[in-house]
């Protein structure tokens, strides 16, 4: 076999494995469920929290989109998450509150936004 022969082969090997990680990545269902996750920061207690239960249940929110529940009152790592992601959005410590949603790396802060948030939501994914 000559040096073309086997430069042709490798091309075609890599070629082959770019090919079905390229398949495999993009037809990955639990990435585009992690893409389009709300991540819904609460507290035991608080009723603006249960009322936004309440709504994603009345209106099956959770059985259409993925929404990962973070509670902060107890659990000090989920206060720091929500802490940073606050940060991340530019949210000063004044303006952190619960409800406390993020979305494709935007927050949303209080019942009517995260009400507004789901609604929106579902008119673009039906």
């Amino acid at each position: 076999m000559d040096n073309n022969q086997k430069i042709l082969i490798g091309l075609v090997v890599i070629l082959i494995i770019s090919a079905v990680a390229y398949f495999l990545s993009s037809t990955n269902p639990q990435t585009k469920d992690e893409e389009n996750k709300v991540i819904f920061y609460w507290g035991v207690g608080c009723p603006h929290c249960e009322n936004i239960k309440e709504y994603i249940k009345e209106n099956q929110i959770d059985k259409k989109i993925l929404i990962e529940e973070r509670e902060v009152y107890n659990d000090k790592k989920n206060l720091e998450m929500l802490r940073m992601d606050a940060q991340r959005c530019g949210l000063g410590s004044s303006m952190i509150g619960i409800p406390f949603l993020v979305y494709k790396q935007k927050c949303y802060v209080g019942e009517d936004e995260a009400k507004n948030l789901f609604d929106n939501i579902l008119k673009v994914n039906g």
